[in-house]
């Protein structure tokens, strides 16, 4: 088991001081890569930004996700963190290695300038996004010697610590090493622009009438079959006006619209044909 630490991408936070959370004067404030106290500059998870180890590949990703969602980052404090290749299972007392999450693509950019500020040993129960930081969130580090910012020294002390099960009562593990480096932010960059063509909102809504009558012709006939017929032709139609609805409200681009105009004028040939092959059976 090698002591290499891996990129695993960046953070900006708020950092909250130590006015009384921690009982030791030593913690002034605290940079824990968990959300509990310093908390992240935003609800990140949900505009699925982020990389296979639940942070980000740069700090401009970060600068253009605010800026896009009109976050506020006055005062935030940008971190990037370097992750320890194998992960503490207080269970079975050994060492497990792991990877980033593979359904997200992770491509972290090195910064050129960074600042050790310490090593936080992070929980991660559910395996995702960090949970908690048991040297802030639940006062170790009134126990266990740390820096100003409630961090430890070094790699080989979170080892340690975890090893000798002074973690064992504070959190459901695993536990995962993280190396906390200060960065700059990002300067001000110009918000990308989306360059594809908008939506040919006129032939979508000729398609979508013209389909609709294609289907008036096509699919009533003096039988139950053609009751069933109208009525998937139906829902299928409601389902088709709510997602154009959806685009028009989102201003989408791109030629997807081509889809959803083929998918007008075929539907009822779709319907016919499929209720032909099925009554044959």
């Amino acid at each position: 088991m090698d002591n290499n630490m891996i990129p695993a991408g960046y953070m900006a936070k708020r950092i909250t001081g130590n006015s009384g959370h921690l009982q030791t004067k030593n913690v002034v404030d605290f940079y824990s890569v968990s959300n509990c106290i310093s908390a992240d500059f935003a609800s990140y998870v949900d505009y699925w930004k982020h990389n296979g180890y639940w942070l980000f590949d740069s700090p401009e990703i970060i600068l253009n996700l605010a800026e896009d969602n009109s976050i506020d980052m006055t005062g935030a404090k940008f971190f990037y963190y370097e992750i320890y290749g194998f992960e503490f299972n207080e269970d079975d007392e050994l060492w497990h290695e792991y990877e980033p999450e593979k359904s997200f693509a992770t491509d972290v950019k090195i910064p050129e300038d960074k600042t050790l500020e310490g090593f936080d040993i992070v929980t991660f129960s559910v395996g995702t996004s960090a949970e908690c930081s048991p040297l802030s969130c639940n006062g170790l580090a009134d126990e266990i010697k740390t820096n100003r910012h409630c961090l430890l020294s070094s790699l080989e002390q979170a080892r340690q610590c975890l090893e000798s099960g002074l973690f064992s009562n504070s959190e459901p593990g695993p536990f995962r090493i993280f190396a906390v480096y200060s960065v700059a932010p990002p300067e001000k960059i110009i918000p990308f622009e989306d360059v594809r063509p908008k939506w040919n909102w006129p032939a979508v809504v000729v398609c979508f009438v013209v389909g609709l009558l294609i289907q008036s012709v096509l699919l009533p006939c003096m039988c139950r079959d053609g009751s069933v017929k109208m009525g998937v032709a139906f829902v299928f139609d409601i389902l088709i006006t709510l997602r154009l609805g959806w685009a028009y409200f989102r201003k989408e681009k791109g030629k997807v619209w081509l889809f959803y105009a083929a998918l007008c004028l075929l539907l009822g040939p779709i319907i016919e044909v499929g209720f032909r092959i099925f009554s044959s059976h």
